[in-house]
């Protein structure tokens, strides 16, 4: 009973008298020959994705899964949205899909497009990341931890793409000099509020 997941090569495909499928398998990771009785067989191919996805991923700085497609947002909540907003992503670009999948996604890329088309024009996020260049040293650390590729070094600075961020901090948090802050939030009243957390209840 269940269902089960065979990396191999299928040896012979038959019938028996109950009508169910009697398979010989070669299981390519145990190297055995494995016979099984089945309601049903799916044969299914490995797909990996293209330099040519690589090549796209980087220039819209779009973030990849492990398997080496590109990723989206959320599996549940944002299936065809990017970190990036105005970027959706569809298909085989996302990893291994059917046809009918790729077309579902593909109009939910369309609607989602939509939205932003009707606005007719781009709304940016109020509070961004700040950098003091007479602080920052352009050490590189916080080029990597912002989610949202917001972030580079260009000529010896580092340098905010102000309509990619979104205030989220990441940055602010892993700047060892400490040359990062929010717009509308310094680091000394981040650190106010904290402390009033913990004051919470004292007498």
């Amino acid at each position: 009973m269940g269902i089960r997941f065979i990396r191999g090569r299928p040896a012979e495909v038959t019938e028996n008298e109950d009508h169910n499928i009697i398979a010989r398998i070669e299981d390519t990771l145990t190297n055995e020959i494995v016979n099984l009785e089945l309601d049903l067989m799916v044969l299914s191919v490995g797909a990996v994705a293209p330099e040519s996805t690589e090549t796209v991923r980087q220039i819209l700085k779009v973030s990849k899964a492990a398997d080496g497609f590109m990723m989206e947002a959320h599996p549940k909540l944002k299936p065809v949205d990017t970190t990036l907003d105005g970027i959706f992503i569809g298909g085989m670009t996302q990893g291994p899909k059917d046809i009918p999948y790729s077309i579902s996604q593909g109009s939910a890329c369309a609607a989602r497009a939509t939205r932003f088309l009707a606005q007719g024009k781009a709304l940016t996020e109020g509070i961004t990341a700040k950098v003091d260049e007479d602080i920052c040293v352009a050490c590189g650390v916080c080029v990597p931890m912002c989610p949202f590729q917001a972030l580079s070094i260009e000529d010896g600075k580092l340098k905010i793409l102000t309509a990619l961020c979104k205030g989220c901090g990441t940055c602010m948090a892993a700047c060892p000099t400490g040359a990062l802050e929010q717009s509308h939030f310094k680091n000394e009243q981040l650190l106010a509020q904290v402390k009033n957390v913990f004051a919470y209840g004292e007498v």
